[in-house]
């Protein structure tokens, strides 16, 4: 399978579990964004969506586990942004050149 289609296929999985989601059918949101992590592990919202289904049904822990999962995720991408950085001005998180880093941090405030 293209690298490619398993990304689009994810996000039409995760899609559908936000559907899901917003009408209140929760146990199908989780498998859909089960299925959308396991097709582009690097996507968050899948991780994100799931935690939300898994809160809504008061199902804390498995939602704690998501949300530690997707902690995970997020800080492997910014240290491969960190590697990836070239810019020429001053970081505020790590004191060096303005790297990817800061700019991610900026992304989820």
């Amino acid at each position: 399978m293209n690298p490619e289609d398993a990304h689009v296929r994810a996000r039409l999985y995760n899609n559908r579990g936000v559907a899901y989601n917003s009408l209140g059918q929760h146990i199908p949101a989780i498998g859909d964004c089960s299925m959308a992590h396991r097709l582009s592990p690097t996507m968050s919202q899948p991780l994100y969506n799931r935690h939300m289904a898994f809160d809504a049904i008061g199902a804390n822990t498995d939602a704690i586990k998501v949300s530690l999962v997707s902690l995970l995720l997020v800080l492997e991408q910014l240290i491969e942004l960190k590697r990836e950085c070239n810019n020429g001005y001053t970081c505020l998180v790590c004191s060096s050149a303005f790297c990817c880093l800061y700019w991610a941090h900026m992304q989820f405030i």
